[in-house]
């Protein structure tokens, strides 16, 4: 039988590692964090926003955010401390929605 803890490193050392996203919406903001440290080749991360979404990419990775059809994308403040981003947009508050979000 096999300690627990060889197990576990093991696990750790085929595990792919993957950026760190979240996504809210509340009053009227529609936010994202988005979290590349774990990546080794991400040292920085560039936002760039796309028709209806924003494209987060540090080192190896990028991840396509779709936004809500109401953004106010000119009025969006993006902060980026190496490689963690936190992206807020207004929203023009047409109401409470339900939606699915894929990334890729």
């Amino acid at each position: 039988m096999v300690p627990d803890e060889q197990l576990y490193s093991a696990d750790m050392d085929n595990r792919q590692l993957t950026p760190i996203i979240e996504v809210s919406e509340r009053e009227g903001v529609f936010q994202v964090h988005a979290d590349f440290t774990m990546l080794a080749d991400a040292e920085t991360v560039t936002v760039e926003f796309a028709q209806q979404g924003i494209i987060i990419s540090g080192g190896s990775a990028e991840r396509y955010v779709p936004i809500p059809t109401d953004a106010e994308t000119e009025w969006a403040s993006v902060a980026v401390h190496g490689a963690v981003a936190r992206i807020s947009v207004p929203t023009a508050g047409l109401g409470h929605r339900l939606r699915a979000i894929t990334m890729w």
